[in-house]
C-alpha cells in the first residue's frame, strides 16, 4: 500500500488501482501570449483519478473459504466429482462478484431534457453521456414505429422478410408450408374420390374386383389415404400402392399441379434457409473492434485511434474503413439538429482507408484544422454528448458476399493520453509473424497534451516564433536616406489655339 503525493489522505493500491477514463482530469491551460509559467512543463499529463480497489479483508476471505468448503461436502454427497468441480468453481465466482458488487456503489444515471443521460459520480461530478445508435456488436439501436401498412409491406417482400426473421419464425414457417400443402391437395384428392363414388362401400378397393368400378386414384380408402397419397406426389416417394388411373382428367391435372407446386416450395424455402445460414452478416463474428478508443501524439499531433482485426485466415479483400461522428448541431438559423452526422478521415499508417487487411491494423485520425475535434480538449470530451460510428467493409474471400462490421465510441469509451501495445511479432521457430490476439485491447498511459488541438498548435506557433527571435540577427538601426525628387518632363497645354508649357 503506497500513499499518493498530491491527495496524502487517499490510499491507492498499486496492484489494483484502476485507471478511470471517464473521471474529470486537470487540465493546465496555455495563456493568449504563449508565456509559460516557471517550473511548469508543457504539454504533460496530470494524474487521473483512480478507483480505489482494497483487497478483501479476512472477514470476508474466511467466509468464502467456509463457502466452498460447504459446497464440496454437498457436492460429494450428492454428486459426482466433475459436478464438485463445476459447481465449486461458479460458486466460488458467484461469491466473489455479489462481494465485489456489493463493495462498489454504481453511479447514479437520470436522464436530462435533451434525451441523454447524465451520470452523477462518487465525488460529486456530474457528466453527460448519449446514448447509443449502433450497438459495440453491431446492431442498430432503433427502433421503427407507426409505419402506415407496415405488414402489407412486408409480406410483398417475402423473401427478405423470412432471410431477416429469426431462425423459430422461419423454420415455423419452412414446416407449415409443407403440412398446409400436404393438407390442401389431401382435401382435392378426397374430393375427386368422393364425386367419382369412390369412397362407396361397393367401390371400395376389396370390391373394386367384384363390381368392376375403376376408381381416380387406386387404393383409397379415407382422408388418410389421400393425406398419404398427396404425400407420395408431391414428393414422388412412390410407393406403388396407390397411382392416379386414366379414369379421371381431374385427377391427371392435380397430379401435374402438385408436382409443380412442391417443387416451387422446395426451391423458396431451401433458397431461404441457405440464403439465411450464408449472409454475410455472420462474418462480422470474427471481425473485431477494439473496445476502447484512445487519443495520443504521432508525429506531433493529436490523433484519434482505434484498432480493427480479423481473426480468420481467409482475408477481406478490398477492405475498407470510414468513421462518422454523430453530436447535435445548431445551425445559424437556430435550428437543432440532434443527430447530425460528419465524416471523420481516416488512415491507417502511410496508406488511406483502403487496407491490406493481414494483420490488425490502427486506424488514425488526425486532429487538425479540418477534423471536427479540433477544438475539443479532454475536459471537453467528459462534457460533449457524441458518438462514434466505425464501419468496416470489404469482400468475403471465400463466397465473393459483400460484408459490413460496425461498432462505434462514446465519450466514455474514449481513452485520453493512451496508446496500443503491438502485437505482432516474428516467430523464428515458425518462420512466421505471430499476433497475439491477448493484447488487443491492451494499451499504455503515455505522456499527453490534456489541451485541445487548437491550442496544441498555437503553443507551438508560439515556440516557433520565440526560436526564430532568439535565432535571428541582431537588429541594425540607420538613418533613413533622402529622398530625391526628379525632375518631370514638361507638358503641353493649348488653350484657344495658343500653346503654353507648364513645368
Amino acid at each position: 500500500m503506497r500513499t499518493d503525493p498530491e491527495s496524502p489522505e487517499t490510499p491507492v493500491c498499486r496492484e489494483e488501482a484502476q485507471l478511470l477514463s471517464d473521471e474529470w482530469l486537470k487540465v493546465k491551460t496555455v495563456p493568449a501570449n504563449g508565456n509559460l509559467s516557471p517550473g511548469i512543463y508543457y504539454p504533460t499529463v496530470t494524474k487521473r483519478s483512480v478507483l480505489v480497489r482494497r483487497p478483501l479483508s479476512a472477514e470476508y476471505l474466511y467466509l468464502l473459504s467456509c463457502f466452498r468448503a460447504l459446497v464440496r461436502l454437498v457436492s460429494v454427497c450428492f454428486m459426482s466429482e466433475w459436478c464438485l468441480v463445476v459447481v465449486t468453481g461458479l460458486a466460488a465466482d458467484r461469491c466473489a462478484l455479489s462481494i465485489l458488487k456489493y463493495r462498489r456503489r454504481p453511479p447514479e444515471r437520470r436522464v436530462d431534457a435533451h434525451g441523454g443521460g447524465v451520470v452523477e459520480h462518487r465525488h460529486g461530478q456530474v457528466r453527460r453521456t448519449r446514448r447509443r445508435a449502433i450497438l459495440k456488436n453491431g446492431e442498430c439501436n432503433i427502433l421503427k414505429s407507426k409505419i402506415a401498412q407496415r405488414r402489407l409491406r412486408f409480406l410483398q417482400d417475402m423473401f427478405t422478410t423470412l432471410v431477416d426473421a429469426q431462425w423459430r419464425w422461419t423454420l415455423l414457417v419452412f414446416t407449415l408450408s409443407f403440412i398446409l400443402s400436404w393438407l390442401g391437395f389431401a382435401l382435392i384428392w378426397w374430393l375427386i374420390a368422393f364425386t367419382h363414388g369412390d369412397l362407396e362401400d361397393d367401390h371400395l378397393p376389396p370390391m373394386q374386383e367384384e363390381s368392376g368400378w375403376k376408381p381416380c386414384v387406386a387404393n383409397i380408402y379415407d382422408f388418410t389415404s389421400c393425406f398419404l397419397f398427396s404425400i407420395e406426389t408431391q414428393h414422388t416417394i412412390g410407393y406403388g400402392a396407390r397411382t392416379t388411373t386414366e379414369e379421371c382428367p381431374e385427377a391427371i391435372f392435380i397430379m401435374c399441379l402438385q408436382s409443380i407446386v412442391g417443387v416451387m416450395i422446395q426451391a423458396f424455402m431451401v433458397g431461404i434457409v441457405f440464403a439465411k445460414m450464408t449472409r454475410p452478416k455472420h462474418r462480422t463474428q470474427t471481425l473485431l473492434f477494439s473496445k476502447f478508443a484512445v487519443v495520443c501524439q504521432r508525429d506531433g499531433e493529436l490523433c484519434l485511434m482505434f484498432r480493427v482485426g480479423d481473426l480468420r485466415k481467409s482475408h477481406i479483400i478490398g477492405a475498407s474503413v470510414r468513421a462518422q461522428l454523430i453530436r447535435s448541431r445548431t445551425t445559424k438559423e437556430g435550428e437543432m439538429l440532434a443527430h447530425y452526422q460528419t465524416e471523420l478521415e481516416l488512415n491507417a499508417d502511410g496508406c488511406d482507408s483502403n487496407l491490406f487487411f493481414i494483420w490488425p491494423i490502427t486506424m488514425v485520425h488526425r486532429i487538425n484544422a479540418e477534423s471536427p475535434f479540433y477544438a475539443v480538449s479532454a475536459a471537453d470530451v467528459l462534457q460533449e454528448r457524441f458518438e462514434i460510428v466505425v464501419i468496416l467493409e470489404g469482400t468475403i474471400e471465400s463466397t465473393g458476399q459483400t460484408t459490413q462490421a460496425r461498432s462505434s465510441y462514446t465519450t466514455s469509451e474514449i481513452l485520453w493520453g493512451h496508446r496500443y501495445v503491438p502485437l505482432v511479432t516474428y516467430n523464428r521457430e515458425r518462420q512466421g509473424y505471430e499476433v497475439d490476439y491477448s493484447k488487443f485491447e491492451e494499451t499504455v498511459q503515455v505522456d499527453t497534451p490534456l489541451c485541445s488541438a487548437k491550442e496544441l498548435d498555437e503553443f507551438y506557433g508560439n515556440q516557433a516564433d520565440r526560436r526564430s527571435i532568439e535565432n535571428a540577427e541582431p537588429l541594425v538601426l540607420r538613418m533613413p536616406e533622402k529622398r530625391t525628387i526628379e525632375p518631370q518632363p514638361a507638358k503641353a497645354e493649348e488653350k484657344n489655339g495658343d500653346y503654353t508649357v507648364t513645368l
